[in-house]
């Protein structure tokens, strides 16, 4: 094989690597279930049209976290926050903790009701997004896909 075939097979190769599906926990989250999930700094909600969100029971939210209500005008029509909340709650599981795999419109619409929350920015692994479902409160966090 030539040099120039060899240099465009090891360029083509970088690239693949370099391009395969990562994913960057926007809420700095290190610790989670869903599968190929890794931690970065990005943070672009509009360039990825694909993600994760993670959502978890926990024992009370951080002091200073903003709890808002499931049925926030924000995002009480996105179902995928609703139905992964209320999985998150109702869940048999000891761990009380639900990932689901968003894409498309579905992707989108989850991701732009989250911005209008307010995020809470504390240690890892608190922060997120904090909502109340009935008497438990649930931390989301979203995952975008590089």
């Amino acid at each position: 094989m030539s040099n120039s075939k060899q240099a465009t097979v090891v360029l083509l190769v970088i690239l693949s690597l370099a391009t395969a599906g990562c994913f960057a926990d926007t809420s700095g989250n290190e610790d989670t279930e869903t599968p190929s999930i890794q931690d970065s700094t990005a943070i672009n909600y509009t360039s990825n049209n694909s993600g994760a969100i993670q959502l978890r029971v926990v024992a009370s939210p951080p002091s200073n976290a903003t709890v808002v209500p499931a049925k926030d005008v924000r995002i009480a029509a996105v179902d995928t926050i609703q139905q992964g909340v209320q999985q998150a709650v109702e869940t048999d599981a000891t761990r009380h903790k639900v990932g689901l795999r968003l894409s498309g419109e579905q992707f989108t619409k989850t991701a732009g009701a989250l911005r209008k929350l307010p995020r809470y920015n504390g240690s890892h692994p608190d922060k997120g997004y904090y909502i109340r479902y009935n008497e438990s409160v649930v931390s989301v966090i979203l995952l975008v896909e590089e």
